[in-house]
């Protein structure tokens, strides 16, 4: 894997006339893929690519301004990237006629270009990443700042290659562990809200009234009888 930095004041890509994207101060990164590319290669591409310092380090001391050169990165100064697909970057020649057989095949060098923005993406943020337009026909404009212009290549050392596959499954298992632990707690609240539903009510039934006392002398009086005083004829 190759690529093409370019520290520039701004760029843009545009097909047949219309704007694909476009940024400000930043870097334009022009990216070959070649046929035994990986994603280890990636991970070492863009980790170098947002950590190399091609910006100067200017400071006021004492009203006396100070730089030193070769000192920031693109994160460090806040800046933006456009990351343009370049498979001639594998060329060879043939007298003078160019060669790509070394360019890796449409849909492979495809996948490995989104790969390759998106682990930008989350190593920066998703607002810092531009993309060209993949395959087309592109319009590429920038305005250079320097020039200052860095060709770079991924590095195949299989120490390098480990330690860098090592710590891509590091944070996978930990972003894995993440969502485990993020399910088992929507599942554990979601147990606790059906064992709510299901409970019996637990109002508290009305409390009943006073109860009538009854008067057991009252109860117990008899009327008396009233026979009929009529003497008998």
């Amino acid at each position: 894997m190759k690529i093409i930095i370019q520290r520039v004041h701004k760029a843009s890509v545009s097909v047949d006339g219309e704007p694909v994207s476009s940024i400000g101060k930043g870097l334009l990164v022009l990216l070959g893929i070649t046929h035994d590319d990986t994603k280890a290669d990636s991970l070492y591409l863009v980790q170098k690519l947002l950590n190399i310092r091609l910006w100067p380090d200017n400071k006021e001391i004492d009203g006396i301004k100070h730089s030193k050169p070769w000192m920031k990165s693109v994160m460090n100064m806040d800046y933006e990237l456009l990351i343009v697909s370049q498979f001639t970057l594998y060329h060879k020649m043939k007298g003078n006629k160019p060669d790509f057989h070394n360019a890796r095949d449409h849909e492979e060098a495809k996948e490995m270009y989104l790969e390759f923005i998106q682990l930008l993406k989350d190593g920066y943020g998703e607002d810092k990443v531009q993309m060209g337009a993949f395959g087309q026909y592109m319009n590429v404009e920038l305005q250079n700042d320097g020039p200052v212009t860095i060709a770079l290549d991924s590095i195949k050392d299989p120490k390098i290659v480990h330690k860098l596959e090592k710590e891509e499954k590091r944070k996978l298992k930990h972003t894995k562990n993440k969502e485990k632990q993020k399910k088992q707690k929507e599942e554990s609240k979601e147990e606790v809200t059906k064992e709510e539903e299901t409970e019996p009510s637990t109002k508290e039934d009305p409390k009943p009234g006073p109860s009538k006392v009854v008067d057991i002398e009252e109860t117990s009086k008899v009327e008396p009888k009233i026979e009929d005083a009529t003497p008998p004829s």
